[in-house]
């Protein structure tokens, strides 16, 4: 009885946590225009898939685990090998520097990828 109760508070806990990211995503889209990262378009809401969409590509939009916001075009970014998450380039420094997993899957990191130009030429660097 007692695990079930446990079970039904962690699931309403996560999901109240999850819907609380989301609304902040939302409300930041209302209040600034963001574009999407591959093509460079407007970003919106789409209502009937409820996830963020470019207009143009329909592309999912890049969002950055570690500081909550989406990321533009124009941001500086970081790639995690071998599992390709992406975040700002300036938060994954930080995080790091403390810890050596992938802060969305938990995988180790392999190597760190740095987008140096619009070309999308990138350079790696080996985890110690």
């Amino acid at each position: 009885m007692f695990p079930i109760i446990f079970l039904g508070l962690f699931l309403l806990i996560a999901g109240l946590v999850s819907s609380s990211i989301y609304m902040k995503i939302r409300r930041e889209i209302s209040r600034k225009k963001y574009h999407c990262f591959y093509c460079g378009y407007d970003v919106t809401l789409t209502n009937k898939q409820d996830s963020l969409l470019c207009n143009s590509c329909g592309n999912k939009v890049l969002f950055c685990n570690l500081c909550s916001k989406l990321i533009n075009p124009s941001e500086d970014i970081a790639r995690i090998k071998p599992c390709n998450h992406i975040f700002h380039k300036s938060e994954l420094l930080d995080f790091v520097e403390d810890e050596k997993h992938c802060p969305k899957c938990k995988g180790n990191i392999d190597e760190l990828s740095f987008h140096i130009d619009k070309n999308d030429e990138e350079f790696w660097i080996k985890a110690k």
